[in-house]
Protein backbone atom coordinates (compact mmCIF):
# COMPACT_ATOMS: atom_id res chain seq x y z
CA UNK A 1 0.00 0.00 0.00
CA UNK A 2 1.77 3.69 -0.97
CA UNK A 3 1.87 5.55 2.05
CA UNK A 4 0.58 9.48 2.28
CA UNK A 5 3.53 11.66 1.01
CA UNK A 6 5.10 13.04 3.88
CA UNK A 7 5.27 16.66 2.17
CA UNK A 8 2.00 17.35 1.87
CA UNK A 9 1.00 16.40 5.67
CA UNK A 10 3.99 18.31 6.91
CA UNK A 11 3.01 21.28 4.54
CA UNK A 12 -0.62 20.86 6.62
CA UNK A 13 0.58 20.59 9.87
CA UNK A 14 2.29 23.74 9.63
CA UNK A 15 -1.11 25.28 8.28
CA UNK A 16 -2.59 24.23 11.31
CA UNK A 17 -0.25 25.28 13.71
CA UNK A 18 -0.61 28.92 12.35
CA UNK A 19 -4.05 28.75 12.69
CA UNK A 20 -5.48 27.65 9.50
CA UNK A 21 -7.94 24.89 8.32
CA UNK A 22 -6.96 22.00 6.76
CA UNK A 23 -9.70 21.78 3.96
CA UNK A 24 -13.27 21.48 3.07
CA UNK A 25 -15.17 19.07 2.37
CA UNK A 26 -14.83 20.03 -1.63
CA UNK A 27 -11.45 20.09 -1.56
CA UNK A 28 -10.60 17.33 0.14
CA UNK A 29 -12.73 15.02 -2.55
CA UNK A 30 -10.64 17.25 -5.56
CA UNK A 31 -7.31 16.32 -3.42
CA UNK A 32 -8.10 12.72 -2.99
CA UNK A 33 -8.49 12.31 -7.32
CA UNK A 34 -6.17 10.01 -8.42
CA UNK A 35 -3.93 12.34 -10.75
CA UNK A 36 -1.83 8.41 -11.80
CA UNK A 37 -1.18 5.22 -11.72
CA UNK A 38 2.06 2.95 -11.55
CA UNK A 39 1.09 -0.83 -12.14
CA UNK A 40 -1.93 -0.18 -10.11
CA UNK A 41 -0.89 2.17 -7.25
CA UNK A 42 -2.49 5.44 -7.20
CA UNK A 43 -0.45 8.95 -6.80
CA UNK A 44 -3.50 11.37 -5.72
CA UNK A 45 -3.61 14.75 -6.43
CA UNK A 46 -2.87 16.50 -2.88
CA UNK A 47 0.72 14.84 -3.44
CA UNK A 48 1.02 17.45 -5.80
CA UNK A 49 1.80 19.91 -3.23
CA UNK A 50 1.13 23.25 -4.71
CA UNK A 51 2.94 24.67 -2.19
CA UNK A 52 5.95 22.70 -4.10
CA UNK A 53 4.82 24.01 -6.92
CA UNK A 54 5.04 27.96 -6.58
CA UNK A 55 8.22 27.41 -5.45
CA UNK A 56 9.48 25.39 -8.22
CA UNK A 57 7.70 28.35 -10.39
CA UNK A 58 9.54 30.73 -8.05
CA UNK A 59 12.97 29.61 -8.38
CA UNK A 60 12.93 29.15 -12.08
CA UNK A 61 11.67 32.34 -12.38
CA UNK A 62 14.37 33.90 -10.02
CA UNK A 63 16.96 31.75 -12.01
CA UNK A 64 15.62 33.11 -15.10
CA UNK A 65 15.69 37.06 -13.54
CA UNK A 66 11.47 37.34 -13.75
CA UNK A 67 8.91 37.74 -11.34
CA UNK A 68 5.30 36.82 -12.15
CA UNK A 69 4.71 40.26 -12.87
CA UNK A 70 6.64 39.79 -15.86
CA UNK A 71 4.07 37.03 -17.00
CA UNK A 72 0.53 37.16 -18.75
CA UNK A 73 -2.39 35.51 -16.69
CA UNK A 74 -2.05 32.58 -19.32
CA UNK A 75 1.58 32.68 -19.38
CA UNK A 76 1.17 32.04 -15.55
CA UNK A 77 -1.27 29.88 -15.50
CA UNK A 78 0.31 27.68 -18.38
CA UNK A 79 3.77 27.94 -16.12
CA UNK A 80 1.84 26.98 -12.85
CA UNK A 81 0.71 23.73 -15.27
CA UNK A 82 3.53 22.73 -16.74
CA UNK A 83 5.07 22.62 -13.07
CA UNK A 84 2.51 20.64 -11.72
CA UNK A 85 2.84 17.96 -14.38
CA UNK A 86 7.02 18.21 -13.50
CA UNK A 87 6.51 17.23 -10.07
CA UNK A 88 4.09 14.51 -10.87
CA UNK A 89 6.10 12.63 -13.16
CA UNK A 90 9.06 13.18 -10.66
CA UNK A 91 6.32 11.64 -8.17
CA UNK A 92 5.74 8.56 -10.91
CA UNK A 93 9.45 8.48 -10.88
CA UNK A 94 9.57 7.60 -7.22
CA UNK A 95 6.82 5.07 -7.43
CA UNK A 96 9.03 3.06 -10.01
CA UNK A 97 11.94 3.13 -7.73
CA UNK A 98 10.40 1.94 -4.70
CA UNK A 99 8.67 -0.95 -6.56
CA UNK A 100 12.21 -1.56 -8.60
CA UNK A 101 13.88 -1.79 -4.99
CA UNK A 102 11.16 -3.97 -4.06
CA UNK A 103 12.18 -6.39 -7.35
CA UNK A 104 15.80 -6.12 -6.46
CA UNK A 105 15.02 -6.92 -2.94
CA UNK A 106 16.67 -3.77 -1.29
CA UNK A 107 15.58 -3.72 2.36
CA UNK A 108 16.75 -1.60 5.04
CA UNK A 109 18.80 -2.60 7.50
CA UNK A 110 17.52 -2.70 11.33
CA UNK A 111 20.43 -0.64 12.07
CA UNK A 112 19.59 1.73 9.17
CA UNK A 113 15.65 1.73 10.26
CA UNK A 114 16.66 2.54 13.71
CA UNK A 115 18.57 5.41 12.54
CA UNK A 116 15.57 6.58 10.51
CA UNK A 117 13.58 6.50 13.64
CA UNK A 118 15.61 8.86 15.46
CA UNK A 119 14.81 11.44 12.71
CA UNK A 120 11.35 11.09 12.64
CA UNK A 121 11.11 11.17 16.70
CA UNK A 122 13.92 14.25 16.00
CA UNK A 123 11.67 15.92 13.88
CA UNK A 124 7.99 15.46 15.64
CA UNK A 125 10.08 16.66 19.32
CA UNK A 126 10.62 19.77 17.40
CA UNK A 127 7.21 19.95 16.52
CA UNK A 128 5.90 19.48 20.30
CA UNK A 129 8.71 22.13 21.32
CA UNK A 130 7.22 25.10 18.31
CA UNK A 131 3.54 24.25 20.05
CA UNK A 132 4.98 24.52 23.47
CA UNK A 133 6.99 27.86 22.61
CA UNK A 134 3.44 29.06 20.73
CA UNK A 135 1.78 28.20 24.03
CA UNK A 136 4.13 30.44 26.03
CA UNK A 137 3.77 33.38 23.47
CA UNK A 138 -0.27 33.03 24.12
CA UNK A 139 0.51 32.93 27.93
CA UNK A 140 3.12 35.94 28.07
CA UNK A 141 0.42 38.15 25.79
CA UNK A 142 -2.25 36.92 27.92
CA UNK A 143 -0.83 38.28 30.91
CA UNK A 144 0.63 41.33 29.23
CA UNK A 145 4.42 40.30 29.98
CA UNK A 146 7.35 40.13 27.91
CA UNK A 147 8.04 36.57 26.69
CA UNK A 148 11.62 36.73 25.55
CA UNK A 149 14.48 34.90 26.68
CA UNK A 150 16.41 38.13 28.73
CA UNK A 151 17.50 36.94 31.47
CA UNK A 152 16.94 39.30 34.75
CA UNK A 153 18.54 39.13 37.85
CA UNK A 154 19.64 41.04 40.60
CA UNK A 155 23.37 40.82 42.17
CA UNK A 156 23.59 38.18 44.26
CA UNK A 157 20.91 36.12 42.47
CA UNK A 158 21.89 32.59 42.07
CA UNK A 159 22.34 32.63 37.90
CA UNK A 160 22.81 28.67 37.45
CA UNK A 161 19.01 28.46 39.44
CA UNK A 162 17.19 31.26 37.26
CA UNK A 163 18.84 29.46 34.16
CA UNK A 164 17.13 26.05 35.77
CA UNK A 165 14.07 27.60 36.24
CA UNK A 166 14.06 29.53 33.02
CA UNK A 167 14.62 26.65 30.93
CA UNK A 168 12.10 24.45 32.73
CA UNK A 169 9.07 24.36 31.67
CA UNK A 170 5.28 24.07 33.48
CA UNK A 171 3.92 20.74 33.04
CA UNK A 172 0.62 22.42 32.36
CA UNK A 173 1.79 23.72 29.48
CA UNK A 174 3.58 20.73 28.59
CA UNK A 175 0.16 19.04 29.13
CA UNK A 176 -1.43 21.59 26.42
CA UNK A 177 1.47 21.32 23.98
CA UNK A 178 0.72 17.49 23.84
CA UNK A 179 -2.86 17.48 23.63
CA UNK A 180 -2.46 20.14 20.71
CA UNK A 181 -0.19 17.82 18.85
CA UNK A 182 -2.17 15.05 18.89
CA UNK A 183 -4.86 17.13 17.56
CA UNK A 184 -3.13 18.01 14.98
CA UNK A 185 -1.52 14.85 13.95
CA UNK A 186 -5.13 13.60 13.62
CA UNK A 187 -6.47 15.98 12.02
CA UNK A 188 -3.88 16.24 9.30
CA UNK A 189 -3.47 12.21 8.95
CA UNK A 190 0.14 12.25 10.12
CA UNK A 191 2.19 10.45 12.80
CA UNK A 192 5.42 9.44 13.40
CA UNK A 193 4.87 6.04 11.69
CA UNK A 194 3.66 7.56 8.32
CA UNK A 195 6.84 10.08 8.62
CA UNK A 196 8.97 6.87 9.14
CA UNK A 197 7.64 5.10 6.75
CA UNK A 198 8.23 8.41 4.10
CA UNK A 199 11.83 8.06 5.37
CA UNK A 200 12.27 4.74 4.83
CA UNK A 201 10.90 5.19 1.20
CA UNK A 202 13.56 7.43 0.49
CA UNK A 203 16.99 5.43 1.55
CA UNK A 204 15.38 2.96 -0.49
CA UNK A 205 14.97 5.47 -3.68
CA UNK A 206 18.27 6.39 -2.66
CA UNK A 207 20.04 2.53 -2.57
CA UNK A 208 17.93 1.54 -5.99
CA UNK A 209 19.63 5.66 -7.41
CA UNK A 210 23.09 3.99 -6.15
CA UNK A 211 22.50 0.87 -8.04
CA UNK A 212 21.73 2.49 -10.75
CA UNK A 213 24.63 4.84 -11.39
CA UNK A 214 26.88 1.94 -9.90
CA UNK A 215 26.21 0.42 -13.78
CA UNK A 216 27.80 3.60 -15.10
CA UNK A 217 31.86 2.76 -16.58
CA UNK A 218 34.26 5.34 -18.08
CA UNK A 219 36.68 3.05 -20.65
CA UNK A 220 40.19 4.40 -21.21
CA UNK A 221 38.68 5.06 -24.95
CA UNK A 222 36.00 7.25 -23.29
CA UNK A 223 39.15 9.82 -21.48
CA UNK A 224 41.39 9.15 -24.37
CA UNK A 225 38.99 10.91 -26.96
CA UNK A 226 38.10 13.44 -24.22
CA UNK A 227 41.60 14.33 -24.35
CA UNK A 228 42.31 14.28 -27.85
CA UNK A 229 39.20 16.60 -28.13
CA UNK A 230 40.33 18.82 -24.50
CA UNK A 231 44.00 19.30 -26.40
CA UNK A 232 42.83 20.59 -29.51
CA UNK A 233 40.52 23.20 -28.22
CA UNK A 234 42.95 24.35 -24.76
CA UNK A 235 45.94 24.39 -27.43
CA UNK A 236 43.95 26.77 -29.53
CA UNK A 237 42.03 28.60 -26.81
CA UNK A 238 45.72 29.27 -24.77
CA UNK A 239 47.98 30.26 -27.52
CA UNK A 240 45.55 32.86 -28.55
CA UNK A 241 44.01 34.72 -25.50
CA UNK A 242 46.49 35.28 -22.12
CA UNK A 243 44.45 34.05 -18.88
CA UNK A 244 42.91 30.58 -20.16
CA UNK A 245 45.65 28.37 -18.42
CA UNK A 246 45.33 30.32 -15.14
CA UNK A 247 41.43 30.00 -14.94
CA UNK A 248 41.58 26.16 -15.51
CA UNK A 249 44.14 25.98 -12.69
CA UNK A 250 41.89 28.33 -10.42
CA UNK A 251 38.78 26.45 -10.82
CA UNK A 252 40.43 22.87 -10.63
CA UNK A 253 39.73 21.66 -13.76
CA UNK A 254 42.04 19.38 -16.11
CA UNK A 255 44.49 21.37 -18.23
CA UNK A 256 46.00 19.48 -21.40
CA UNK A 257 48.31 21.98 -22.23
CA UNK A 258 50.75 24.74 -20.83
CA UNK A 259 51.13 27.70 -22.96
CA UNK A 260 54.35 29.17 -22.14
CA UNK A 261 56.29 28.83 -18.57
CA UNK A 262 54.08 29.45 -15.92
CA UNK A 263 54.84 30.17 -12.27
CA UNK A 264 53.04 29.90 -8.89
CA UNK A 265 53.85 32.27 -6.29
CA UNK A 266 53.40 32.93 -2.67
CA UNK A 267 54.11 36.66 -1.59
CA UNK A 268 54.35 38.40 1.80
CA UNK A 269 52.85 42.20 0.88
CA UNK A 270 53.40 45.11 2.96
CA UNK A 271 50.41 47.24 1.50
CA UNK A 272 50.17 50.82 0.91
CA UNK A 273 46.70 52.41 2.08
CA UNK A 274 44.04 51.70 -0.38
CA UNK A 275 43.25 55.63 -1.66
CA UNK A 276 47.41 56.25 -2.65
CA UNK A 277 47.55 52.67 -3.95
CA UNK A 278 44.22 53.35 -6.90
CA UNK A 279 45.83 56.86 -6.88
CA UNK A 280 49.59 55.52 -7.97
CA UNK A 281 47.76 52.39 -9.91
CA UNK A 282 46.27 55.45 -11.83
CA UNK A 283 49.04 56.72 -12.81
CA UNK A 284 50.76 53.53 -13.81
CA UNK A 285 47.57 52.42 -16.08
CA UNK A 286 48.43 55.79 -18.20
CA UNK A 287 51.85 54.88 -18.05
CA UNK A 288 53.02 58.47 -15.96
CA UNK A 289 55.95 56.75 -14.91
CA UNK A 290 58.02 59.53 -13.88
CA UNK A 291 54.41 60.78 -11.50
CA UNK A 292 54.33 57.11 -10.53
CA UNK A 293 58.06 56.63 -9.46
CA UNK A 294 57.73 60.05 -7.71
CA UNK A 295 54.40 58.99 -5.87
CA UNK A 296 56.20 55.54 -5.11
CA UNK A 297 58.70 57.49 -3.10
CA UNK A 298 56.82 59.60 -1.51
CA UNK A 299 54.84 56.97 0.18
CA UNK A 300 57.65 54.58 1.01
CA UNK A 301 58.92 58.16 2.86
CA UNK A 302 56.41 58.30 4.98
CA UNK A 303 56.06 54.93 5.50
CA UNK A 304 59.04 54.62 7.29
CA UNK A 305 59.97 50.74 7.25
CA UNK A 306 58.03 49.32 4.73
CA UNK A 307 61.69 48.37 2.44
CA UNK A 308 63.67 47.45 5.91
CA UNK A 309 60.76 45.45 7.13
CA UNK A 310 60.65 43.79 3.86
CA UNK A 311 64.11 43.09 3.50
CA UNK A 312 64.26 41.56 6.82
CA UNK A 313 61.38 38.96 6.08
CA UNK A 314 62.80 38.33 2.91
CA UNK A 315 66.02 37.16 4.77
CA UNK A 316 64.06 35.32 7.12
CA UNK A 317 61.81 32.97 4.22
CA UNK A 318 65.54 32.81 3.25
CA UNK A 319 66.57 30.84 6.10
CA UNK A 320 63.48 28.94 6.07
CA UNK A 321 61.05 30.44 8.17
CA UNK A 322 57.49 29.93 6.49
CA UNK A 323 55.53 32.90 5.04
CA UNK A 324 52.19 31.60 7.60
CA UNK A 325 54.77 31.75 10.50
CA UNK A 326 55.78 35.31 9.45
CA UNK A 327 52.96 36.81 8.53
CA UNK A 328 51.22 35.15 11.90
CA UNK A 329 53.75 37.02 13.83
CA UNK A 330 54.26 40.43 12.17
CA UNK A 331 50.17 40.97 11.33
CA UNK A 332 49.35 40.70 14.87
CA UNK A 333 51.15 44.53 15.31
CA UNK A 334 50.62 45.79 11.63
CA UNK A 335 47.41 44.79 9.98
CA UNK A 336 49.33 45.83 6.58
CA UNK A 337 51.30 42.91 6.58
CA UNK A 338 49.49 39.93 4.75
CA UNK A 339 49.56 36.70 2.96
CA UNK A 340 46.36 37.38 0.15
CA UNK A 341 46.82 34.15 -1.76
CA UNK A 342 47.49 30.97 0.10
CA UNK A 343 46.27 27.93 -1.75
CA UNK A 344 47.44 27.98 -5.26
CA UNK A 345 49.68 31.38 -5.15
CA UNK A 346 49.52 33.84 -8.15
CA UNK A 347 49.84 31.95 -11.37
CA UNK A 348 52.37 34.62 -13.33
CA UNK A 349 53.64 34.32 -17.36
CA UNK A 350 55.18 36.31 -19.71
CA UNK A 351 51.60 37.43 -21.04
CA UNK A 352 49.85 38.66 -17.96
CA UNK A 353 48.65 42.03 -17.53
CA UNK A 354 46.39 41.69 -14.12
CA UNK A 355 50.29 42.18 -12.23
CA UNK A 356 52.35 44.94 -12.40
CA UNK A 357 55.42 44.77 -14.42
CA UNK A 358 57.85 44.62 -11.82
CA UNK A 359 55.80 42.02 -10.06
CA UNK A 360 55.98 39.81 -12.91
CA UNK A 361 59.90 39.86 -13.63
CA UNK A 362 60.76 38.92 -9.83
CA UNK A 363 58.41 36.02 -10.18
CA UNK A 364 59.39 35.29 -13.32
CA UNK A 365 63.05 35.37 -12.27
CA UNK A 366 62.54 32.80 -9.88
CA UNK A 367 63.61 29.48 -11.04
CA UNK A 368 63.82 26.91 -8.11
CA UNK A 369 60.61 25.84 -6.05
CA UNK A 370 61.39 28.14 -2.35
CA UNK A 371 63.54 30.84 -3.97
CA UNK A 372 62.59 33.67 -2.55
CA UNK A 373 62.95 37.18 -4.66
CA UNK A 374 64.02 40.49 -4.04
CA UNK A 375 62.17 43.35 -2.43
CA UNK A 376 59.22 44.20 -5.15
CA UNK A 377 57.65 47.71 -4.99
CA UNK A 378 55.02 48.45 -7.12
CA UNK A 379 50.92 50.54 -6.75
CA UNK A 380 49.88 47.93 -3.98
CA UNK A 381 53.16 48.00 -1.53
CA UNK A 382 56.39 46.38 -1.11
CA UNK A 383 56.79 42.61 -1.99
CA UNK A 384 58.66 39.46 -0.93
CA UNK A 385 57.83 36.58 -3.49
CA UNK A 386 58.76 32.91 -2.90
CA UNK A 387 58.43 30.46 -5.76
CA UNK A 388 55.80 27.04 -5.38
CA UNK A 389 55.40 25.98 -8.43
CA UNK A 390 56.62 25.89 -12.04
CA UNK A 391 54.83 24.77 -15.19
CA UNK A 392 56.53 24.09 -17.82
CA UNK A 393 55.49 24.65 -21.55
CA UNK A 394 54.10 22.09 -23.91
CA UNK A 395 51.79 19.36 -23.96
CA UNK A 396 50.36 17.43 -20.60
CA UNK A 397 50.50 13.56 -22.04
CA UNK A 398 47.61 11.63 -21.52
CA UNK A 399 49.18 8.94 -19.41
CA UNK A 400 49.93 12.22 -16.78
CA UNK A 401 46.24 12.97 -16.88
CA UNK A 402 44.29 9.54 -17.53
CA UNK A 403 43.70 8.63 -13.80
CA UNK A 404 41.94 12.46 -13.58
CA UNK A 405 40.30 12.16 -16.51
CA UNK A 406 38.48 9.46 -15.71
CA UNK A 407 37.44 10.40 -12.64
CA UNK A 408 35.99 13.97 -13.60
CA UNK A 409 33.94 12.01 -16.61
CA UNK A 410 32.50 9.62 -13.92
CA UNK A 411 29.97 11.37 -12.47
CA UNK A 412 28.15 12.80 -16.23
CA UNK A 413 28.48 8.98 -16.69
CA UNK A 414 26.45 8.09 -13.69
CA UNK A 415 23.88 10.56 -14.14
CA UNK A 416 23.78 9.71 -18.42
CA UNK A 417 23.01 5.67 -16.91
CA UNK A 418 20.22 6.44 -14.07
CA UNK A 419 18.71 8.68 -17.01
CA UNK A 420 18.72 6.14 -19.30
CA UNK A 421 18.07 3.11 -16.88
CA UNK A 422 14.88 4.94 -15.32
CA UNK A 423 13.67 6.29 -19.06
CA UNK A 424 13.82 2.16 -19.12
CA UNK A 425 11.60 1.47 -16.06
CA UNK A 426 8.94 3.90 -16.68
CA UNK A 427 8.29 2.58 -20.62
CA UNK A 428 8.37 -0.99 -18.86
CA UNK A 429 6.02 0.28 -15.71
CA UNK A 430 2.11 0.68 -16.44
CA UNK A 431 2.43 4.29 -16.02
CA UNK A 432 -1.42 6.16 -16.75
CA UNK A 433 -1.89 10.11 -16.20
CA UNK A 434 -4.78 11.88 -15.34
CA UNK A 435 -3.50 15.65 -15.84
CA UNK A 436 -6.59 16.88 -16.16
CA UNK A 437 -7.37 16.28 -12.30
CA UNK A 438 -4.31 18.12 -11.55
CA UNK A 439 -4.70 21.57 -9.39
Amino acid sequence: MRKIKVVALLLALVMLLAGCSLVSPDEERIAMQVVATVNGTQIYNYEVSEEDVAASVQQTLYYSGMSENDLTPEQLEETYNDHRTFLLEQLVNDEVMLQKAAELGFVLTEDEKAEIMVIAIDYFDSVRESIVAQIKAENAEAAGEDDSDILVYEPGDDIDALLEEQTTTDPAVLAEAEARLQALLEESRLSIDIYFDYLCEQELISKVRDYMTGQAEVTDQDAQTWYDQTLAIQQEEMDAEPGVFESLVYSKKIYTYVPGRIVAVREVILAFDEVQSSDVQALYTVDDMDAYDDMIDLILTSSGDHLTMAADIKARMQAGETIEDIVTELSVDAAYIAEPNTEKGYLIDSRTLAYSAEFVEAALGLQSIGDVSEVVVDYKGVHVLQLIKVYESGVVSFDDLKDSILTALLPSAEQDMYQQMLETWVEEADVKYFYNRLG
